[in-house]
């Protein structure tokens, strides 16, 4: 179950018993907004891409995942994502 999931569930309960602490708490399970947004620079994960950087992972064991995300300009969280399936 993810944060957001949580925290509906927490809403829901709140509402369901009467309990407003656990409204309160459903609260501080949003992200802060963030205060400074740079432009975008990574590409757009999509499917294929996710495939291309598999297959040049595997061709290149010993490219780092920092290397190969610079190759397809996306950040190595994204290319860890990618090789685990996490991404398709």
């Amino acid at each position: 179950m993810r944060v957001p999931e949580v925290a509906d569930r927490l809403r829901y309960l709140a509402i369901e018993h009467r309990l407003p602490e656990l409204q309160d708490l459903a609260a501080h399970l949003g992200r802060r907004p963030a205060f400074r947004r740079g432009k975008v620079t990574s590409v757009s994960m999509t499917p294929a891409l996710s495939e291309q950087i598999r297959r040049y992972a595997a061709e290149h064991e010993d490219a780092s995942q920092a290397e190969i995300g610079r190759h397809f300009g996306v950040n190595p969280g994204r290319v860890s994502e990618a090789i685990h399936g996490k991404r398709s």
